[in-house]
């Protein structure tokens, strides 16, 4: 048996003899090897997985941006972009939308993704089962096509392969099923896509570089990098704005990779959580070093056999740096079972708060990392108790006299300096929490401008083809969705005995954003880069009463406004203020300015006040609302408005969950051609667009709470040990009349002492990592005196009875006790 051998034996029953010494470090280093394993999961799977793509590394998104808005193009645009581009071959645009599906026992509202015929050989995919979109499938749009997602055909077919060939009810048209994608496929990534279908370039207006919906990506030659291809798209872009100077104006183009594009807005959460994990593992690895010096005190007389016995100060060291190592690798395995525990009960939280982490679980790269972070954890804990040893043996030859010093004030200083550096880095993880739970109360607490109690909300998605695709279209044969099912459904809502007031808006608050351009009638017109712009919504008569929104001036969209009256329109407060800051907006007219002829002026006729429209972190843009009663076919925004889905909102007598069977049973009864999705109350819509800072504030919270436990852990061992070496001056104390006060105060002023010094090095440590949690914070600043005086106040507390168990033993010392043994 090798001398190696016989080390890492002998240092197994070492750790045997020692059981609970053993457990608790082991217990510590599990936890701690457990949550940041398992968070590594979730950050491996964000963004180390390689997307589900062939060469991810080669693919680019290109859009247009503007001071207003980003992200889309237009189809011409796009289409000039696929024929001239060089470095980008081949070039794929597509649009997400959602639309009904009949699945014979009922309608459901699906997520859909329509593309041009090259996006899946852009992206490289090859089908699971049948084929994909080719070249004939965009040539003979009347033969309409779909590729099934493989969630989606599990889900409903049980993986029944004879669905190739078969049909499916899409939007109240048939599309023949040709092809599932592969199970790791998802394309847009974060968009939950059901089905593909073909988006037709004769189904659109090629000559309307205004109607920016679409997104594009393209698959680079090899060699070219995301400079070329940006050097590219900046000569396209200027080309563009020179042939097209009104539509092009304000507007440039914007190159990114895909990956960055996808997984890029995670990064701050990603790094600020791996901060945080770097921080509770540091934590803890103080605190073993804290019981491992305490641990080699203990054993002097031990170190003094083996050193009389021939053996080197070397062979000593690496036997203390071996049980570490093993106390490290055994607290790594059961710290990959709490990282089983903990993803298995995180996994169904994951998809709601961080879609595009898909199915998290450890892998190879997060072995490795557990393997790598156990060996770091034994290294760095075995340095300090390795060095305080040689130092002592350098000095006095390993006497025994010599290593009780370990015991003494240096050992003790040593803890206590661990001890505060735990008490510091805690300090700047709960800061953090602070700061993110303060901004997410004041999130809670802003002013929406309306009233989300006990009301419900639901969309409602019509029959025809959604306008998302193929806007400003010909509208001829649709019907008249507003006036032969929103607006009678929404009389028969405000009819039903549970419902106060019933109404109906495009974009329901804290649902995204829907903005166009106008103009002042009677003013100069302004230069397209300067025209006004401005939030859009078609209401109906009774959305302000259901939402309680307050009517500042003039009145409301009524009965009286229809398709044949003069058009009317009300704007928020935000609007008036901007727009017409010394004049009384009441009567004034504007014109909405698209890329087609203006229609008449509307008038304004009402002033109300303003309510939260994109977030609750984004202040309320100027928006201006039309009535659906005036939104005729032939009218320019019906497209946009009219022809789509919509939200109803139902102000309820009783809570809103028990007026959702209610509501459902009226859409089939009253609208039997509209499908109803996301039914819920508003107040619960509002949470859900907080969830994101919940989740992050929850993980940062719970791993303040874990540092905090194992600081508080190391400052109760390093006073117990401080009260056992002084057991002895402090029983002579007593016997020579000091009242056991003075000993429980001594105790205190040290607790405290530790405590203060780690807050002083904790309010310097933050100070450079408080740009990690800006980009999380609202209204909120990093140097918020009162969460970090609350945090603080609060550790100094906590720290102190921490000592308490400490103090109160040292008050229990018995004189004659300590008398008789010496």
């Amino acid at each position: 048996m090798t001398d190696s051998l016989k080390e890492w034996l002998s240092g197994f029953r070492q750790l045997s003899r020692n059981p609970g010494f053993s457990a608790s470090v082991v217990f510590t280093l599990a936890l701690a090897m457990g949550v940041t394993s398992a968070m590594m999961s979730v950050g491996d799977a964000l963004l180390l997985k390689p997307l589900p793509y062939h060469k991810p590394g080669e693919l680019f998104d290109v859009s247009e941006t503007s001071a207003r808005s980003s992200g889309v193009t237009s189809l011409p645009n796009a289409l000039d972009w696929k024929e001239q581009s060089r470095t980008l071959k081949p070039v794929a645009y597509y649009m997400e939308t959602a639309l009904p599906l009949d699945l014979g026992s009922g309608t459901t509202i699906v997520p859909v993704v329509k593309g041009s015929y090259e996006m899946f050989e852009t992206l490289g995919v090859t089908p699971a089962v049948g084929r994909v979109f080719d070249p004939r499938d965009e040539r003979e749009p009347e033969k309409n096509v779909a590729v099934l997602s493989a969630a989606f055909w599990r889900e409903t077919y049980g993986e029944d392969r004879s669905v190739i060939g078969k049909t499916i009810r899409l939007n109240h048209s048939s599309y023949t099923i040709i092809g599932i994608t592969p199970a790791e496929f998802a394309f847009p990534i974060g968009y939950p896509t059901a089905i593909w279908t073909p988006l037709a370039p004769e189904r659109d207006l090629k000559e309307n570089r205004g109607a920016r919906n679409l997104s594009v990506i393209g698959r680079s030659h090899p060699g070219e990098t995301l400079k070329s291809v940006e050097a590219e798209f900046a000569v396209l872009s200027r080309r563009l704005s020179e042939q097209y100077p009104d539509a092009q104006q304000g507007w440039t183009t914007r190159v990114r990779s895909y990956d960055d594009l996808a997984r890029g807005h995670l990064r701050p959460m990603v790094l600020a959580l791996v901060g945080a994990l770097g921080v509770v593992f540091l934590i803890a690895c103080a605190n073993v070093t804290g019981l491992l010096l305490a641990r080699v005190s203990a054993r002097r007389r031990e170190f003094t056999i083996k050193a009389a016995l021939g053996a080197s100060m070397l062979r000593i060291v690496r036997q203390i740096l071996i049980e570490c190592v093993l106390l490290s690798l055994i607290g790594a395995g059961f710290g990959a079972l709490f990282t089983l525990i903990i993803l298995t009960i995180f996994q169904p939280h994951l998809g709601i708060h961080v879609r595009e982490a898909g199915e998290v679980a450890m892998n190879w790269r997060v072995g490795l990392f557990v393997l790598v972070q156990a060996i770091a954890c034994g290294s760095l804990t075995a340095i300090l108790p390795a060095l305080a040893l040689a130092r002592e043996t350098s000095q006095s030859g390993l006497r025994e006299e010599a290593l009780t010093v370990l015991s003494s004030r240096r050992q003790n200083r040593l803890m206590k300096v661990l001890a505060s550096s735990q008490v510091a880095l805690t300090f700047v993880l709960l800061v953090a929490a602070g700061l993110m739970l303060r901004t997410l109360d004041r999130l809670q607490h802003t002013n929406t401008g309306f009233e989300p109690d006990n009301v419900l909300t639901a969309e409602l998605w019509p029959s025809l083809e959604p306008a998302a695709g193929d806007a400003l279209s010909e509208t001829s044969g649709r019907g008249d969705l507003v006036r032969d099912a929103y607006l009678p459904l929404v009389d028969h809502l405000g009819s039903l005995p549970e419902v106060q007031a019933a109404g109906l808006i495009s974009v329901l608050p804290l649902s995204g954003f829907s903005g166009t351009r106008f103009f002042v009638a009677g003013r100069p017109k302004p230069s397209s880069a300067e025209t006004p712009r401005c939030e859009i919504r078609a209401v109906s008569e009774g959305y302000f009463r259901a939402l309680g929104i307050q009517l500042l001036a003039g009145r409301l969209p009524g009965a009286q406004d229809g398709g044949r009256t003069s058009p009317v329109a009300v704007i928020n407060d935000v609007l008036a203020r901007k727009y017409f800051p010394d004049d009384d907006a009441l009567g004034k007219q504007v014109k909405l300015r698209f890329e087609g002829p203006n229609k008449e002026s509307i008038t304004i006729v009402g002033v109300f006040r303003a309510t939260v429209q994109r977030s609750l972190s984004d202040p309320p843009e100027p928006e201006l609302d039309l009535p659906y009663s005036q939104l005729t076919p032939d009218h320019l925004l019906y497209p946009y408005l009219g022809a789509v889905k919509t939200n109803v909102v139902l102000r309820t007598a009783v809570p809103p969950e028990r007026v959702a069977p209610s509501l459902r049973r009226a859409v089939y009864k009253e609208a039997p051609d509209l499908a109803i999705d996301n039914v819920r109350s508003l107040a619960d819509h509002m949470r859900r667009t907080l969830t994101g800072r919940q989740f992050s504030l929850f993980l940062i919270a719970t791993f303040a709470l874990l540092a905090l436990a194992m600081a508080l852990a190391g400052l109760h061992a390093v006073i117990a040990l401080w009260v056992s070496q002084r057991t002895r001056e402090l029983g002579l104390r007593m016997a020579l009349g000091a009242p056991r006060s003075n000993v429980v105060g001594l105790v205190v002023r040290q607790t405290g002492f530790v405590v203060i010094a780690g807050l002083i090095a904790g309010w310097g440590l933050f100070a450079p990592l408080s740009h990690l949690v800006g980009d999380f914070l609202q209204g909120v600043a990093v140097t918020d005196t009162l969460t970090i005086a609350a945090v603080s106040l609060s550790i100094l507390l906590i720290g102190l009875l921490a000592g308490f168990r400490p103090a109160w033993r040292a008050a229990s010392i018995l004189p004659n006790d300590v008398l008789r043994s010496e």
